[in-house]
């Protein structure tokens, strides 16, 4: 009974360990429009810094915004939940001061603003994939 106790506890102790340990990104997939060149970001490690940089945006849902220029870029980012895909537009501003003003295809974002440590990632992305 005692053994059974210990390895019962053992198993608690690495799905406890597994769950923490999840790194991986949702972002199956982005796609970068600028200036009339497409390209498709690959790599793993863009997909995880664009989704931190997109959890820090302060939503403002169901706001629906008219700018009064182009967007200087647009994202379509294809999200993997419980194995399904999501693909969602974003049309991105910059502004002079540093920050960004985003547009979302999703109605739970809808509009949002990020800061200017956030913006400065953010435009590093869009010009990195040229």
């Amino acid at each position: 009974m005692r053994k059974f106790g210990a390895f019962f506890i053992l198993i608690i102790l690495l799905i406890m360990v597994s769950g923490c340990n999840n790194t991986s990104s949702n972002i199956s997939k982005i796609t970068l429009e600028q200036k009339n060149l497409t390209v498709k970001v690959l790599d793993k490690n863009t997909h995880k810094k664009l989704e931190s940089v997109f959890d820090k945006v302060k939503w403002e849902p169901k706001t629906q915004v008219s700018m009064s220029r182009k967007e200087d870029c647009r994202l379509e980012v294809t999200y993997k939940v419980h194995s399904k895909s999501e693909m969602v537009g974003y049309l991105i501003w910059f502004s002079k001061i540093g920050t960004a003003e985003l547009v979302s295809s999703d109605q739970n974002e809808s509009y949002g603003e990020l800061d200017k440590v956030n913006t400065k990632t953010l435009k590093e992305i869009t010009e990195m994939n040229k």
